[in-house]
Protein backbone atom coordinates (compact mmCIF):
# COMPACT_ATOMS: atom_id res chain seq x y z
CA UNK A 1 0.00 0.00 0.00
CA UNK A 2 1.27 3.17 -0.82
CA UNK A 3 2.65 5.78 2.09
CA UNK A 4 2.53 8.64 -0.39
CA UNK A 5 -0.44 10.03 1.93
CA UNK A 6 0.95 9.71 5.21
CA UNK A 7 4.47 10.86 3.96
CA UNK A 8 2.84 14.18 2.43
CA UNK A 9 0.57 14.81 5.93
CA UNK A 10 3.48 14.62 8.12
CA UNK A 11 5.55 16.40 6.22
CA UNK A 12 2.78 19.84 5.81
CA UNK A 13 2.35 20.99 8.90
CA UNK A 14 6.04 21.34 10.06
CA UNK A 15 6.83 23.23 6.74
CA UNK A 16 3.83 25.91 7.20
CA UNK A 17 5.53 26.09 10.75
CA UNK A 18 8.83 26.36 9.41
CA UNK A 19 8.26 28.93 7.37
CA UNK A 20 5.98 30.75 10.11
CA UNK A 21 9.20 30.59 12.83
CA UNK A 22 11.71 31.34 10.08
CA UNK A 23 9.62 34.57 8.91
CA UNK A 24 11.48 38.05 10.29
CA UNK A 25 10.66 39.37 13.14
CA UNK A 26 9.42 42.99 11.93
CA UNK A 27 7.78 41.08 9.30
CA UNK A 28 3.88 42.60 9.56
CA UNK A 29 1.61 39.88 11.50
CA UNK A 30 -2.34 40.04 11.78
CA UNK A 31 -3.01 39.79 15.68
CA UNK A 32 -6.62 39.12 17.57
CA UNK A 33 -7.70 42.07 19.95
CA UNK A 34 -5.53 40.80 22.77
CA UNK A 35 -2.33 40.83 20.66
CA UNK A 36 -2.45 37.25 20.44
CA UNK A 37 -2.00 35.53 17.00
CA UNK A 38 -5.33 34.80 14.95
CA UNK A 39 -6.31 31.25 15.44
CA UNK A 40 -5.94 29.23 11.76
CA UNK A 41 -9.54 29.63 11.70
CA UNK A 42 -9.71 33.42 11.78
CA UNK A 43 -7.05 33.00 9.65
CA UNK A 44 -9.20 31.48 6.72
CA UNK A 45 -11.99 33.63 7.17
CA UNK A 46 -9.69 36.85 6.44
CA UNK A 47 -8.51 35.09 3.59
CA UNK A 48 -11.36 34.01 2.27
CA UNK A 49 -12.67 37.31 2.47
CA UNK A 50 -9.45 38.35 0.80
CA UNK A 51 -9.85 35.96 -1.67
CA UNK A 52 -13.80 36.56 -2.72
CA UNK A 53 -14.41 40.51 -1.17
CA UNK A 54 -17.62 41.05 0.11
CA UNK A 55 -19.77 38.46 1.29
CA UNK A 56 -22.32 37.43 3.51
CA UNK A 57 -22.26 34.65 6.86
CA UNK A 58 -23.75 32.26 4.64
CA UNK A 59 -21.61 32.71 1.41
CA UNK A 60 -18.75 32.33 4.01
CA UNK A 61 -19.89 29.59 6.13
CA UNK A 62 -20.46 27.60 2.41
CA UNK A 63 -16.95 28.53 1.09
CA UNK A 64 -15.48 27.58 4.92
CA UNK A 65 -17.68 24.44 5.22
CA UNK A 66 -18.46 25.44 8.93
CA UNK A 67 -21.74 26.14 10.44
CA UNK A 68 -23.06 29.86 10.28
CA UNK A 69 -23.08 30.15 13.79
CA UNK A 70 -19.14 29.67 13.45
CA UNK A 71 -18.50 32.15 10.84
CA UNK A 72 -20.66 34.19 13.51
CA UNK A 73 -18.56 33.60 16.55
CA UNK A 74 -15.07 33.76 14.13
CA UNK A 75 -16.46 37.45 13.05
CA UNK A 76 -17.24 38.84 16.12
CA UNK A 77 -13.72 39.73 17.67
CA UNK A 78 -12.27 40.27 13.83
CA UNK A 79 -15.16 43.53 13.62
CA UNK A 80 -13.77 44.49 17.32
CA UNK A 81 -10.61 44.58 16.54
CA UNK A 82 -11.28 46.32 13.40
CA UNK A 83 -9.89 43.83 10.77
CA UNK A 84 -13.34 42.91 9.32
CA UNK A 85 -16.19 45.36 8.75
CA UNK A 86 -19.49 44.86 8.46
CA UNK A 87 -22.44 46.66 6.25
CA UNK A 88 -25.57 46.43 5.13
CA UNK A 89 -26.16 44.13 1.66
CA UNK A 90 -28.12 46.70 -0.79
CA UNK A 91 -29.24 43.54 -2.48
CA UNK A 92 -31.00 42.65 0.77
CA UNK A 93 -31.45 45.05 3.58
CA UNK A 94 -31.89 41.65 5.79
CA UNK A 95 -28.72 40.79 5.05
CA UNK A 96 -25.23 41.87 6.65
CA UNK A 97 -21.85 42.02 4.14
CA UNK A 98 -18.34 41.25 5.71
CA UNK A 99 -15.74 42.81 3.92
CA UNK A 100 -11.98 43.17 4.75
CA UNK A 101 -10.72 46.57 6.48
CA UNK A 102 -7.92 48.28 4.55
CA UNK A 103 -5.64 47.59 7.39
CA UNK A 104 -6.08 43.70 7.38
CA UNK A 105 -5.76 43.45 3.79
CA UNK A 106 -2.53 45.85 3.70
CA UNK A 107 -1.24 43.01 6.33
CA UNK A 108 -2.44 40.47 4.64
CA UNK A 109 -0.37 41.53 1.42
CA UNK A 110 2.55 42.11 3.75
CA UNK A 111 2.45 39.00 5.54
CA UNK A 112 1.94 37.14 2.59
CA UNK A 113 4.88 39.14 0.95
CA UNK A 114 7.32 37.96 3.90
CA UNK A 115 6.15 34.17 3.98
CA UNK A 116 7.11 34.19 0.42
CA UNK A 117 10.35 35.64 0.33
CA UNK A 118 11.38 32.81 3.10
CA UNK A 119 10.22 30.10 1.13
CA UNK A 120 11.76 31.25 -2.08
CA UNK A 121 15.05 31.78 0.05
CA UNK A 122 15.10 27.69 1.12
CA UNK A 123 13.89 26.64 -2.50
CA UNK A 124 16.75 28.35 -3.88
CA UNK A 125 19.31 27.23 -1.21
CA UNK A 126 17.88 23.45 -2.60
CA UNK A 127 20.08 21.69 -5.61
CA UNK A 128 18.74 22.09 -9.20
CA UNK A 129 17.12 18.55 -9.26
CA UNK A 130 15.27 19.20 -6.23
CA UNK A 131 13.97 22.87 -7.41
CA UNK A 132 13.01 20.93 -10.66
CA UNK A 133 10.83 18.45 -8.82
CA UNK A 134 9.18 21.04 -6.67
CA UNK A 135 8.15 23.45 -9.68
CA UNK A 136 7.14 19.52 -11.10
CA UNK A 137 4.78 19.01 -8.55
CA UNK A 138 3.01 22.18 -8.21
CA UNK A 139 0.06 20.99 -10.66
CA UNK A 140 -0.13 18.02 -9.01
CA UNK A 141 -0.45 19.48 -5.76
CA UNK A 142 -3.06 22.16 -7.22
CA UNK A 143 -4.74 19.31 -8.15
CA UNK A 144 -4.62 17.32 -4.77
CA UNK A 145 -6.11 20.20 -3.40
CA UNK A 146 -9.38 20.97 -5.53
CA UNK A 147 -9.78 16.82 -5.27
CA UNK A 148 -9.85 17.58 -1.36
CA UNK A 149 -12.25 20.87 -1.34
CA UNK A 150 -14.32 17.96 -4.00
CA UNK A 151 -14.37 15.47 -1.38
CA UNK A 152 -15.60 18.10 1.56
CA UNK A 153 -18.00 19.27 -0.61
CA UNK A 154 -20.02 15.79 -1.06
CA UNK A 155 -19.12 14.09 2.20
CA UNK A 156 -19.73 9.95 2.34
CA UNK A 157 -22.74 9.78 4.79
CA UNK A 158 -22.95 13.36 6.07
CA UNK A 159 -25.69 15.84 5.80
CA UNK A 160 -25.25 18.84 3.98
CA UNK A 161 -26.74 21.29 6.52
CA UNK A 162 -27.24 19.09 10.23
CA UNK A 163 -25.99 19.67 13.48
CA UNK A 164 -22.82 17.89 12.72
CA UNK A 165 -23.10 18.40 9.10
CA UNK A 166 -20.43 21.18 8.96
CA UNK A 167 -16.60 20.93 10.67
CA UNK A 168 -17.04 23.23 13.96
CA UNK A 169 -20.98 22.36 14.03
CA UNK A 170 -19.90 19.94 17.09
CA UNK A 171 -16.77 21.87 18.66
CA UNK A 172 -16.53 24.15 21.09
CA UNK A 173 -15.16 27.57 21.41
CA UNK A 174 -12.60 29.21 23.39
CA UNK A 175 -14.32 32.14 24.88
CA UNK A 176 -15.29 35.33 23.02
CA UNK A 177 -11.92 35.50 21.21
CA UNK A 178 -13.29 32.91 18.82
CA UNK A 179 -10.84 30.35 18.78
CA UNK A 180 -12.16 26.73 18.42
CA UNK A 181 -10.12 24.30 20.07
CA UNK A 182 -10.76 21.86 17.42
CA UNK A 183 -8.11 23.89 15.15
CA UNK A 184 -5.71 23.68 17.67
CA UNK A 185 -4.82 19.84 18.25
CA UNK A 186 -4.98 19.46 14.94
CA UNK A 187 -2.77 22.02 13.42
CA UNK A 188 -0.12 22.70 15.94
CA UNK A 189 2.62 20.91 16.94
CA UNK A 190 4.54 20.57 19.94
CA UNK A 191 5.91 24.60 20.21
CA UNK A 192 2.20 25.33 20.09
CA UNK A 193 2.76 27.02 16.57
CA UNK A 194 -0.27 26.90 13.90
CA UNK A 195 -0.15 27.97 10.79
CA UNK A 196 -0.65 31.66 11.59
CA UNK A 197 -0.82 35.01 9.78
Amino acid sequence: MSQTGHELRSLLAPLRRAVFRATPPGTVRVVAPDGAPLSEAQGELLRALSRTGPSTTTQLADRLHVARSTVSNLVKPLVEAGLVTRALSTADLRSALLDLSGPARAALVEADRGRSAVLQKAIDALDVTDRAALEAALPALARLLEQLRAQDQHPAGRGHHGSQGRHGAGRGHRGSGGRQGGHRGDHEGGDGTSDRI
